[in-house]
């Protein structure tokens, strides 16, 4: 009983620390392209701004998760992101993605959002690129390419496994499972367009979903021998 306490608490510890440090990037990344949308709007007053203004962990719904990782799952297949960028472009990625301190530059954030716009233009305008099925459902999320851009860019942060291998992706995803209490996984977001209806995802601030089944037991175990 008390080495399932003393793992049980680890692993709140360890998942505590993975969301903290992954909040910060996405709030830093957040942070230059709000700026970015301000110096838009000098130019283009009438500009309506594509960041979110309600709660963070509210931002993106259930769905607009489970449509970014079929997304995703689509680029990664075929390598898109890292095939939009030359040598160098991916050279400064891998950098800013494997140092969890590295502040997010402008050129970061700038070669991010163009790998996606290309991506994402090939995935539904250029078939004879790639040869994937896009249903209506999932090219209705397209269409507001700005506001797509920003969930799918969440769940890559939040999902090593989605970082492309030329930004460092395998030895993110190889360091997070090695730091990771046995049996957890770093691909665990939410795959079915299905919102969920799980409360108990709701108890943490998990807009990302990575929490797995296994975890919120160990979870759910750790407070109710606490309490008791």
């Amino acid at each position: 009983m008390e080495m399932e306490l003393k793992k049980a608490r680890e692993t709140i510890i360890f998942l505590q620390s993975k969301l903290q440090r992954r909040d910060n990037k996405i709030a830093q990344l957040r942070s230059l392209i709000t700026k970015q949308e301000a110096e838009l709007r000098k130019y283009k007053p009438g500009r309506i701004s594509q960041i979110p203004h309600d709660d963070y962990d509210n931002a993106f719904s259930d769905k607009q998760i489970a449509l970014a990782v079929e997304v995703l799952e689509k680029l990664k297949r075929n390598q898109l992101l890292e095939n939009s960028l030359s040598s160098e472009e991916n050279k400064i990625l891998t950098k800013y993605f494997t140092s969890s301190d590295l502040f997010p530059t402008n050129d970061v954030v700038m070669l991010i959002d163009k790998a996606i716009s290309y991506a994402l233009d090939v995935i539904v305008n250029r078939t004879e690129l790639c040869d994937e099925h896009i249903d209506n459902e999932l090219r209705n999320f397209l269409i507001d390419t700005g506001s797509a851009k920003l969930v799918i860019l969440d769940v890559m942060l939040a999902r090593p496994d989605f970082v492309p291998d030329n930004w460092g992706g395998r030895a993110i995803n190889k360091k997070a499972l090695e730091k990771s209490p046995k049996g957890l996984s770093t691909s665990s977001t939410s795959k079915s367009r299905s919102p969920s209806t799980s409360s108990s995802s709701s108890s943490v601030s998990f807009h990302y979903r990575i929490n797995t089944e296994e975890e919120r037991r160990v979870n759910e175990r750790y407070i109710l021998q606490e309490e008791d």
